[in-house]
This record gives structure tokens, C-alpha cells and sequence, in this order.
């Protein structure tokens, strides 16, 4: 059994680390912002180093909802929009955001996401592709490394990375996958991948897609 207040305090603490990678993918000028899956503290890094971008918190969860709004008020973040819908029904939820002007979303969560089945998560690309076109997600995953890359980095990385896939194998709340299952699953959803790269923080990856079905291979 997991506890969730010290997996949520651990999961604010470690996404910081992730925030240079995700500010480094935002529009350079003023564009809505909009994190799928809340309480990672990631909305509040983005507000005070980007006070232009229109920023949005979207969760299925309303207490989620409103325990990131006390804390992004507690570090002076305020102007940020809830929305409470279900992320796998993007129709619900997409006129919510401003019309004509692309924006971002983004998430670290697609590994949980992918309980609901890789399948459902292409689906869910796809209506992306269709509701929001022009806009770009951003997903931030640390993806499963085969064998061969047990030799190639440090001993406490290699363990980081197993107990990573462990946790939610026995949880059950999620899956790992590899970088290349990932791109299968933007491919299959017909988003092409504009880049894929490292952030900087253990061994997290940055894919950056992009929600447009007529733009092609990179």
C-alpha cells in the first residue's frame, strides 16, 4: 500500500526538477498553458517564471483541484483556471481553453494514464489532434530501459529506473514504457513527434508532439 500524501509531497518535491526541461518547450511569447493532472507544483514554477502564458490546471479530481489551488495561491501564483472534467473526454473540456490561439498542454502523468490502456491513449491523441489542432503536448516520462543500458549508467540510476516500474506494477496504476512505445503511441494517434530530449533530471525525457494531422513526419 502506498500512502498518498507522502507519494504526492515526494511527487511535488521531484517534478521541480523537472521545470527547466518544460519551460524550455513553452511558446516563447504569450499562449494558454494547460497541465493534465494536477498537484506537481509544475503549474506554480511555470506561473513565476512565465506571468504572460494563460495557465490552466485540468483533473478529474476535484479535491486535487483544489488542494493545488491553496498551494499555488501559498507561492503567489493566482490567476490560474480549474477545470474539472475527465481528460479521456476532451470534448467536454476543450471549449474551456481560448479558441484561434494554439497553446500547450502537458503532463508528467501519461504513464498513469496508460492504466486506462495504450489504446485508450492513442484514442485520446487522436481526439486531441481533431479538438485542438496546432496545439503541442508535452509529456515528460522517465521510460523503461532494456538491459543494455544497465552497464551505461550509475548503479543508484539503474535501481531508480526499476523501482520506477516496480511501484506501479504493484500499484497498479500505471505503466513504464520505453521510449519507443511511446512514440508508437503518439504515431498511432496521428501526432507527429517534433523532438525528443533529455531533461536534465535523472533519466526523464521530454517528447514534444505535435496536435496536427496534417503536418507530417519531423
Amino acid at each position: 500500500h502506498r500512502a498518498g500524501a507522502f507519494a504526492e509531497r515526494g511527487l511535488y518535491t521531484s517534478a521541480k526538477g523537472m521545470a527547466p526541461a518544460l519551460l524550455e518547450a513553452l511558446p516563447k511569447g504569450p499562449a494558454p498553458v494547460v497541465e493534465l493532472g494536477v498537484e506537481t507544483g509544475l503549474l506554480e514554477c511555470v506561473g513565476r517564471a512565465r506571468p504572460d502564458l494563460e495557465l490552466y490546471g485540468l483533473d478529474r479530481n476535484q479535491d486535487a483541484l483544489a488542494q493545488c489551488a491553496r498551494l499555488a495561491s501559498q507561492e503567489g501564483v493566482e490567476d490560474i483556471a480549474w477545470i474539472h472534467a475527465d481528460l479521456f473526454e476532451p470534448e467536454t473540456w476543450v471549449d474551456r481553453l481560448p479558441k484561434g490561439r494554439p497553446g500547450v498542454l502537458y503532463t508528467i502523468h501519461l504513464h498513469e494514464f496508460v492504466a486506462a490502456g495504450q489504446d485508450a491513449v492513442s484514442k485520446l491523441v487522436q481526439k486531441l489532434v481533431q479538438l485542438l489542432p496546432g496545439w503541442r503536448l508535452v509529456a515528460i516520462e522517465q521510460p523503461r530501459l532494456g538491459n543494455e543500458s544497465r552497464g551505461l549508467i550509475s548503479p543508484s540510476r539503474w535501481l531508480y529506473s526499476q523501482s520506477n516500474i516496480l511501484i506501479h506494477h504493484l500499484i497498479r496504476n500505471g505503466r513504464i514504457l520505453s521510449r519507443d512505445e511511446w512514440i508508437e503511441i503518439f504515431k498511432d494517434g496521428g501526432a507527429p513527434i517534433e523532438t525528443v530530449s533529455p531533461t536534465g533530471y535523472l533519466d526523464y525525457l521530454a517528447f514534444v508532439v505535435r496536435l496536427d494531422a496534417g503536418a507530417g513526419a519531423p
